[in-house]
């Protein structure tokens, strides 16, 4: 099996991985076990979308299957978190603002990349509330479909690993971290228990 092979097969199991993290996100929020938080799934929604256009115009392949899914899913979950999210706060709007502003300008850019990085910056402001929200109620979030989303961003980031290209690869780097935070930050009082346990032993 050739390397390329590898590659779309790595893009695949990210892309099939990427459906299943996100029906499992919309069972756990239908079941209460997750309170999303409706700003950052809105403004995610729009920077999948963006993501997704950008992606087709530099020519990704491999890591398309995953965008694709994580568009598809993050519309989902954006029309759930409307009903079943948290209340609306006003740096939720805030930062749903900058993100906007932040959106118009990759949109006036005639870059593929920039435009890439403007959605990044737009990613990163939506995605702030959830943050915010995880570090104050961890509890509000299932750690479960956070495990599965880090693996397809694992599984994406190691299907561009080579050839090295910025204008595909940082946008799953990106990701990457931003998904490990939030999962670190779910089971942030699990570890401090753990380890305060440990220390009392010892």
């Amino acid at each position: 099996m050739s390397f390329q092979d590898i590659q779309v097969s790595l893009g695949l199991a990210a892309g099939a991985l990427g459906v299943i993290d996100y029906l499992l996100y919309a069972r756990s929020i239908l079941r209460g076990k997750t309170r999303p938080n409706a700003a950052t799934w809105v403004g995610t929604a729009a920077v999948w979308f963006v993501a997704l256009l950008s992606y087709v115009l530099v020519g990704a392949r491999d890591t398309l299957w995953f965008v694709i899914a994580s568009t598809a899913g993050s519309f989902l979950v954006a029309a759930l978190s409307l009903r079943h999210g948290v209340k609306w706060q006003r740096s939720d709007f805030v930062c749903l603002t900058g993100a906007a502003g932040a959106g118009a300008l990759g949109f006036l850019t005639e870059s593929p990349l920039n435009a890439l990085y403007a959605a990044m910056g737009v990613d990163f402001l939506a995605f702030f509330p959830t943050v915010a929200k995880t570090w104050r109620h961890p509890d509000w979030e299932e750690g479960f479909p956070w495990v599965v989303t880090v693996a397809a961003s694992l599984l994406t980031v190691t299907a561009v690993a080579l050839p090295w290209e910025a204008e595909i690869a940082a946008y799953p780097v990106y990701l990457l971290v931003m998904n490990s935070l939030i999962l670190a930050l779910i089971y942030r009082p699990k570890v401090q228990l753990s380890l305060a346990r440990l220390f009392r032993q010892s």
